[in-house]
């Protein structure tokens, strides 16, 4: 198991580079200029052009934005590694200032949703496999099918003017008191329920079909027995791949629901960096992102080996057998 997560990790190394690397030459192909675009308007129009030119050409040089690329690229790395994501273009605050207020919601913000999903879609598509083709099991998963299929922004906004606007109880946008979760939390989530639901019910029949579960069934057991110590313990697997995927899926999808709801987190980070060019709190935030969602990937395949004893197993012949190798074999007899 240990041999297992290791390799994981030594993985997950060239991963997060080439992550980095795409990242950093994506946004440096941008065809417009940063520095233009931050000094645009803070002179007079009538300004000498090479004046200006030589203003830009200033801040570039004091910047470092002239030096070659792989240059700017390892020395931006490093600054990442240290936590130093360097500072804006136009209000010259520390990025790294910025993600460690923004981050944090965002990351309570996912969690959150990713708790009610695996509340609500689990127990759903378990009692949906239990009572197939029954009334629970078809209104659930034609209710699953409507709200997997329903784009979040439409979502958020119908929930803002039914419950904000017309009963006034949750509020509509910022972050204000607990209330101000809600909302948000719900709108992110109820897609991601359906699918979960789906996932699992789909899961489960395959389970509950297999001849192990027929045996136990024979021996007289309880469906109720036989479906939470049996059946479930096998759909542990993918709900956790489903579960940990969807946390990443809910990272970037909390971009455009927090910029519904003028909620204070990493999302809203991100488009307004968009907006106004602002490129070292853009590399930051699409960078943390990205090996936040690789880091989940890790995490769920550590996970693979607690939840299923197949792979475990042989990870540890493995090991034994890596052992045995360079020593002398076992006496045989007394």
């Amino acid at each position: 198991m240990v041999l297992y997560a290791i390799k994981r990790i030594l993985m997950l190394i060239p991963v997060l580079l080439g992550v980095t690397f795409i990242t950093f030459t994506v946004i440096e192909l941008r065809p417009s200029d940063a520095v233009e675009l931050m000094l645009t308007g803070q002179e007079d129009p009538t300004r000498n052009p090479a004046i200006a030119e030589e203003i830009m050409d200033y801040v570039r040089e004091q910047r470092g934005l002239n030096d070659p690329f792989f240059t700017r690229y390892f020395r931006w790395v490093g600054g990442m590694v240290r936590g130093d994501f360097g500072v804006t273009l136009t209000t010259q605050l520390q990025v790294s200032e910025l993600i460690a207020i923004r981050l944090p919601r965002t990351l309570q913000f996912a969690a959150m949703s990713t708790l009610l999903m695996v509340f609500i879609g689990v127990p759903i598509g378990v009692l949906s496999a239990a009572k197939q083709y029954s009334v629970f099991d078809v209104t659930s998963m034609m209710i699953a099918m409507f709200i997997a299929s329903m784009p979040g922004f439409w979502v958020g906004l119908i929930l803002v003017m039914y419950f904000s606007v017309q009963l006034g109880w949750l509020p509509s946008f910022g972050l204000r008191d607990w209330t101000s979760w809600i909302l948000p939390t719900i709108t992110l989530a109820l897609p991601f329920i359906g699918s979960m639901a789906r996932l699992v019910r789909t899961t489960m029949l395959e389970v509950i079909r297999q001849d192990y579960i027929r045996t136990i069934r024979a021996k007289g057991a309880s469906e109720s027995y036989v479906i939470s110590k049996h059946a479930f313990r096998n759909v542990l697997v993918p709900v956790a791949t489903s579960t940990g995927m969807s946390f990443g899926g809910m990272l970037g999808g909390a971009m455009i629901i927090e910029n519904v709801f003028a909620f204070p987190g990493i999302g809203t980070l991100l488009i307004d960096s968009i907006m106004r060019l602002e490129i070292p709190s853009l590399l930051a935030c699409v960078t943390i992102i990205a090996v936040a969602f690789c880091v989940l990937n890790l995490i769920i395949d550590i996970l693979y080996g607690w939840l299923d004893p197949r792979l475990k197993a042989q990870y540890i012949s493995a090991g034994k057998f890596r052992l045995r190798l360079p020593g002398r074999p076992a006496k045989q007899g007394g």
